[in-house]
């Protein structure tokens, strides 16, 4: 207790007791601190361990995920998808196809606990078994596409060549026809720009170049950009031919840059896109120039990126104030020379999307028409680089007379929202089935062990007794080679009409004749997996030839050939209107005569009759052709990687 004097006042003479109490209280105050501040961090370090459990317990659920995945795969190399539960962790497995390689699959495991830690891991495999590979209805070569009058596609075109057609052509999805390319010439550096088109001086610019390779040019990309505002329709690109080291006079192929063929210009330097309407051809070894012709303007003009170093061996850029006169002086851009950026391209003839209807979206080069009601149109967005008037006015619904065409041929709900979005997109989609894989199904054929089957004359119909194989009573065949042509039909008028069941894949040296009123069908225990019926010579399917599969959804009869037949005798002819069928013909035509349907085509051309059809089934994205041998399987190497 202190002491208190006369006065009221603390002693003085004793005041340790009050310092002293005083420094208890600032060593509580501080214990408390320190222990309030080492509860904390013992918390905090106690959640980070927890966090760290449950993110490594999420991963070595994924990691069991694609373990799970490749086992599965072994027993069964199906795309699937499947879940399960690694201590309490919830697991999520996808295997797909990989897009462009039907042996390949992608596993992909995604593991999440219940406070919602996720890892996802991703792994490819390879298997000798071929699935997936149809992404749409129809893939076609360069042949393009045909749809007469009142034919059909329900589901996706995808074509590298023409698609094309009669009154009331539908495609019930969406297009993409586009011609394919290779570069063959380019200059792709550039430490400057060349100005021009300022003053007579520099009114026409010109880079040559020297082919490797004799073809034909369908598209030259330019790097360029606009200065101010150039008048578009007074500047013109060319192509010629060379005269004595210098541009020729006249034009190979010529177009202004406000034409709808040449790719949107820019303010800075950017690849400007020319689309060659007619293709020229070109001879290896030959020089040829890309040409600007351009009116002089002080204010608006163009700017060309220039590569000082002169390192394009194939030729060098000149300029001159007209490139037209006989007495055109080509001076370089440079005494010791220069290149500018440039790119040619080689492909297909510059294809087009004309007459039919597409009632989703089109992506083609040129989307146009034959004249008077007969002209594309699109119903969903449009990618282009030039388009019909009629065309265009359907597509944007410019007048009541386009509004009312819009709702007969899209319907009542389609909606006015379409513009030109050009995008530039070359994609070429690959052929599902190509020559490669009927390769590698024949030598399984051949080494799995079957006896090959040679002509039968005794079973045949006299009109095919020569060379054929004839299936004229119910048969059963499975990974088998026949030398010769196939007969599957009746044997005298009036005859029981046989069965053909498959149990794998046949290989057929000759044609295939499908005659009227037959059936083939997969036998029950392939179960959802799908048979190759292979032609090395044409294939005809008559009148309502029944197509089954095993009796699963997924189950489907693949009728191929590599035939490269056209026109008049086409690959594969087909009138049949199987629900199990598709047909693929990668270097020939198919035909689907009136009233066929199939379920895919793949073909080099298709044409479509009256009234015939191609309708996708979505199974087809998880179709399956189990090996004839032993499926194998194994990891492709460095592909573990997490998303």
């Amino acid at each position: 207790m202190f002491k208190i004097n006369k006065l009221g006042k603390p002693s003085d003479q004793h005041p340790h007791g009050a310092i002293a109490l005083l420094m208890l209280m600032g060593v509580a105050v501080f214990s408390l601190m320190v222990l309030v501040s080492v509860s904390t961090l013992t918390s905090h370090i106690f959640s980070i361990t927890l966090d760290q459990v449950a993110t490594e317990k999420t991963f070595y659920a994924a990691e069991a995920g694609l373990n799970e995945g490749l086992y599965r795969l072994i027993r069964n190399p199906w795309p699937q998808t499947f879940s399960f539960n690694f201590n309490n962790v919830a697991v999520d497995v996808s295997i797909s196809t990989s897009f462009g390689n039907p042996y390949q699959r992608l596993v992909t495991s995604r593991a999440q606990d219940s406070t919602g830690k996720v890892r996802e891991l991703e792994i490819v495999a390879n298997t000798s078994s071929f699935a997936g590979g149809f992404i749409g209805a129809v893939h076609a070569g360069s042949g393009g596409v045909y749809i007469n009058n009142n034919a059909m596609v329900i589901g996706d075109l995808y074509s590298n060549g023409n698609v094309t057609g009669g009154a009331n052509g539908v495609v019930q999805g969406n297009i993409s026809s586009v011609a394919s390319a290779i570069q063959n010439q380019a200059h792709n550096n550039h430490d400057s720009e060349f100005i021009f088109g300022q003053s007579a001086t520099y009114s026409d610019v010109a880079q040559s170049f020297t082919p490797n390779v004799s073809g034909q040019i369908n598209q030259v990309r330019l790097k360029i950009r606009a200065i101010g505002n150039p008048n578009l329709s007074n500047t013109w690109w060319r192509i010629t031919a060379d005269n004595g080291g210098k541009p020729a006079t006249s034009a190979l192929a010529t177009g202004s840059f406000n034409n709808a063929s040449v790719g949107q210009t820019s303010s800075t330097l950017d690849w400007l896109i020319i689309n060659i309407p007619s293709p020229v051809s070109v001879t290896a070894g030959t020089k040829y120039w890309l040409l600007i012709d351009s009116v002089n303007n002080v204010n608006n003009h163009w700017a060309w990126a220039k590569d000082s170093t002169d390192a394009y061996a194939g030729g060098s850029a000149f300029y001159t104030n007209n490139w037209t006169s006989s007495g055109a002086v080509w001076a370089p851009l440079e005494s010791d020379g220069a290149d500018l950026a440039f790119q040619v391209w080689y492909g297909d003839p510059y294809v087009m999307l004309e007459n039919i209807v597409v009632r989703g979206e089109a992506r083609a080069n040129r989307i146009t028409g034959t004249g008077g009601s007969s002209y594309a149109k699109v119903c969903g967005n449009a990618y282009y680089d030039s388009i019909l008037q009629s065309s265009y006015d359907f597509l944007m619904s410019t007048s009541n007379q386009y509004n009312n065409l819009r709702n007969s041929n899209c319907g009542s709900s389609a909606t006015i929202n379409n513009y030109n979005l050009a995008d530039n997109d070359r994609r070429i989609y690959p052929m599902p089935i190509t020559d490669q894989h009927i390769q590698t199904w024949q030598n399984e054929i051949t080494s799995g062990g079957q006896p090959e089957l040679y002509p039968n004359p005794s079973d045949c119909p006299q009109s095919y007794s020569s060379g054929t194989y004839c299936v004229t009573s119910n048969t059963t065949l499975g990974h088998q080679k026949i030398n010769g042509n196939l007969y599957v039909g009746i044997k005298t008028t009036g005859g029981a009409e046989p069965t053909l069941t498959l149990t794998g894949n046949v290989w057929v040296t000759g044609n295939i004749i499908l005659n009227n009123n037959g059936v083939i069908r997969l036998d029950p225990s392939l179960e959802a997996a799908s048979s190759v019926l292979i032609a090395d010579g044409i294939v005809v399917l008559e009148n309502n030839y029944q197509i089954n599969g095993s009796g699963n959804p997924k189950s489907f009869l693949l009728l191929v050939t590599r035939n490269n037949s056209l026109g008049s005798t086409p690959a594969v002819s087909t009138r049949n209107n199987s629900a199990s069928l598709v047909v693929a013909a990668p270097n020939g035509e198919i035909l689907v005569k009136q009233g066929g349907i199939a379920k895919a085509t793949a073909a080099y051309k298709l044409t479509l009759e009256n009234g015939s059809q191609v309708i996708f089934d979505n199974n087809l994205l998880e179709l399956l052709v189990p090996s004839a041998n032993q499926s194998a399987l194994w990891v492709e190497f460095n592909s573990w990687r997490e998303k």
